[in-house]
């Protein structure tokens, strides 16, 4: 596990491998889309007019679905709510108990 944190910070220094795009306008983002990949792909675009709405942690929630989806992770199964359930529930479900926050 170590080792897979420092390797991917290692790439996380190269500025391809941090690509997020705004593909407003695009359509990939329809009305109620905040960002979108592809798997495999690796850019996430972001729907700019929709994720500036997003509220905590709904935004960051979106972020880490589509980056696992850009990792290769397929849909259906799981589905699209299941992804983001799971990754509320591992990364912030812990957090909201601690502190109310809106961002």
């Amino acid at each position: 596990m170590r080792r897979a944190l420092a390797n991917a910070r290692a790439q996380l220094a190269e500025p391809a491998c941090r690509q997020v795009h705004d593909g407003s306008g695009t359509p990939d983002c329809r009305p109620a889309v905040a960002a979108a990949t592809t798997r495999g792909r690796h850019v996430v675009l972001i729907c700019a007019d929709r994720f500036v709405r997003t509220c905590w942690p709904d935004g960051e929630v979106t972020l880490i679905h589509e980056m696992l989806h850009s990792l290769g992770l397929g849909e259906n199964p799981p589905t699209s709510l299941e992804i983001s359930r799971r990754v509320r529930m591992r990364c912030f479900d812990h957090l909201a108990q601690r502190k109310p926050s809106t961002r």
